[in-house]
């Protein structure tokens, strides 16, 4: 039979052992949530490169696009001017004529 000292010398080295295992959860417990946080920041990280990446990568190809669309309109107008520079030259003494006649019937 165990005396009454050593059921208490027992329990309390059973107490020590549980409250040593209960700080080494909480030290693992610390651990794992500073892991997880720095697992969240470098995802975090990651998908803010990629998402800025994808961005530059948009614009890059809008600009792009939008550089063709002015350079054809130039083309375009600068055909637009060419074809009416050689109209007026090829009819502007038509237009004087008919001008100059509206004139002297007025």
């Amino acid at each position: 039979m165990l005396s009454n000292n050593s059921i208490v010398d027992r329990l309390s080295e059973i107490e020590g052992k549980a409250a040593s295992v209960l700080g080494e959860i909480d030290g693992d417990k610390a651990a794992v949530d500073q892991e997880m946080k720095d697992r969240r920041a470098a995802f975090d990280e990651q998908i803010e490169k990629e998402t800025e990446e994808r961005i530059a990568g948009i614009r890059k190809e809008r600009e792009a696009q939008a550089k063709a669309v002015i350079e054809q309109e130039n083309r375009d107008t600068a055909a637009r001017i060419d074809k009416m520079k050689r109209f007026y030259q090829d009819h502007h003494q038509e237009a004087v004529d008919r001008l100059f006649e509206q004139v002297l019937k007025s």
